[in-house]
């Protein structure tokens, strides 16, 4: 039996232990969890750790607490100088990761915030970048493909058989590569994570610990979850226009200091565009302001069906739904297929203002069926009133789950999708249908609100508490927290 230290249950680490080198993606506004992660599991059963970085800064520090290696991942977006003559061996070393990976090429481009900006269909204006605008389709092809031969070379030269973290070429290139993966992904719920097994933050834990649930839970879902309430009081306060104002100046004099330093951050998103997200994230929420409802009193006798916007570009769409992750045609299409009694409520995301295209808003409201809501009112409430809610892989489809609320998914792979009071679209020509039968006077409302706790229990059963840590307090966890998340690391391998 093999025990991690401080771990006063002294828990059994028999999975754990069966790894020797393990290699982790280093995240820079989460490392002190990382790290302290990191060297309980080389206490376990002293296992080599290989840590991967993007920055020399982080390397040095990390070299300097004494883990095996600690390896800088190249630069994505440099040294893409190209010659006609490459292109063709391109595109042949293209299509034959595309057969070693089972899906299209392109899907690496989808996710990238700067090579990827035109797939963020509900997200033009996020801001341009010099690698946005100045790096071509096939240097591209080049970034990644040089990428992905810097994963096998260092799969293979350090014999990794278990992997933590990292974006979803990292998942891919340890999948074809057979080495173990994990990520570390948001329950949701409070400031709760669960560790994920592929590059769709899947986990088939949750209906495992749904189906052990013995009893009857009297849990509650109170709020949303800590990231997000934390972003939306950042948001909050910033649309205020002496923060506004204070924001620009700082983030002009961040990028002029970066600049004279010669860091890699002062070449990036263009300073315009940034400081003009500002002032456009003001203006989307003063306009929303003035032509959205907060009284939902007003609906009486109406089924409410909900709909919170997603934010664009973000791995929790484009990534964790790549077939369907076009917002305005899910809107067109559920306002279609609703019956003549129902609402269709649509709320922004705080995140997502300042980002939409021209006409975003004013599109959506030409549907004659749809009201906007006041963007400052929280999606959990809404939920809670809501007879229908309706999402690709938003955070309201898990608070629908968890009230027993009937909940029409779009998305494929939401960790929620399992449960009975989930209606699943599989093809596009069902979805008509699944909404009559979600709100149908034959919907079991008792048993699907019964499920509905059971479900937060089961969530809350896989996952650890890391108490206030977030990329605003990366050590705001206790040893108890980093042990519990050790436990529950383990208890995935079960």
């Amino acid at each position: 039996m093999t025990k991690a230290s401080n771990d006063k249950d002294q828990m059994d680490f028999s999975n754990l232990a069966k790894f020797k080198n393990i290699g982790l993606m280093y995240h820079n506004e989460r490392g002190g969890y990382y790290t302290k992660l990191a060297n309980e599991l080389k206490k376990i059963n002293g296992a080599n750790i290989h840590f991967f970085c993007t920055d020399s800064f982080t390397q040095k520090k990390l070299t300097e607490e004494g883990f095996e290696s600690v390896t800088l991942v190249p630069f994505l977006y440099s040294n893409l100088e190209l010659e006609e003559k490459e292109i063709p061996s391109l595109i042949e070393k293209t299509k034959a990761l595309e057969e070693r990976f089972g899906f299209p090429f392109n899907y690496f481009f989808m996710v990238d915030r700067h090579l990827g900006r035109g797939y963020s269909l509900g997200g033009f204006r996020h801001p341009r970048s010099s690698y946005s605008e100045s790096t071509s389709y096939f240097q591209g092809l080049k970034a990644f493909i040089r990428e992905i031969d810097f994963w096998d070379k260092n799969v293979k030269s350090l014999s990794l058989d278990f992997f933590i973290g990292g974006s979803k070429l990292i998942t891919n290139m340890m999948r074809t590569n057979n080495v173990v993966h994990r990520g570390i992904s948001e329950s949701r719920y409070k400031n709760f994570r669960y560790w994920s097994f592929n590059e769709f933050f899947e986990s088939p834990k949750f209906e495992e610990a749904f189906n052990k649930v013995s009893k009857d839970s009297d849990l509650k879902l109170e709020d949303a979850y800590h990231l997000h309430n934390i972003n939306r009081d950042i948001i909050l306060k910033r649309i205020r226009l002496h923060n506004t104002i204070k924001d620009s100046v700082i983030t002009i004099l961040k990028r002029i200091n970066a600049h004279l330093k010669g860091y890699q951050k002062a070449k990036g998103y263009y300073l315009f565009d940034t400081i003009k997200f500002f002032w456009k994230q003001r203006q989307d929420y003063l306009w929303l302001k003035k032509r959205s409802v907060s009284d939902l009193e007003r609906f009486k006798g109406k089924k409410l069906v909900f709909f919170g916007l997603h934010i664009e570009p973000e791995a929790t769409l484009q990534q964790m739904s790549p077939l369907d992750f076009s917002q305005l045609s899910t809107i067109a299409s559920v306002s279609r297929d609703l019956p003549p009694d129902c609402i269709f409520l649509i709320k922004e995301n705080f995140i997502g203002m300042g980002r939409r295209p021209k006409d975003f808003y004013k599109q959506i409201l030409s549907f004659k069926n749809v009201v906007m809501l006041d963007p400052s009112m929280k999606g959990v409430q809404i939920v809670q009133k809501s007879d229908l809610v309706v999402t690709m892989t938003g955070t309201i489809g898990f608070e629908g789950a968890v009230f027993g609320k009937p909940v029409l998914s779009i998305g494929k792979h939401n960790f929620y999708n399992f449960i009975d009071h989930v209606f699943c679209v599989e093809r596009a020509e069902d979805q008509g249908r699944l909404i009559r039968e979600a709100l149908s006077s034959k919907f079991d409302s008792a048993k699907a609100e019964k499920d509905g706790k059971k479900f937060l229990q089961a969530v809350i059963d896989i996952s650890y508490d890391l108490e206030n840590e977030s990329v605003y307090d990366q050590h705001g966890f206790s040893d108890k927290a980093l042990m519990k998340s050790l436990i529950k690391l383990e208890e995935s391998f079960s």
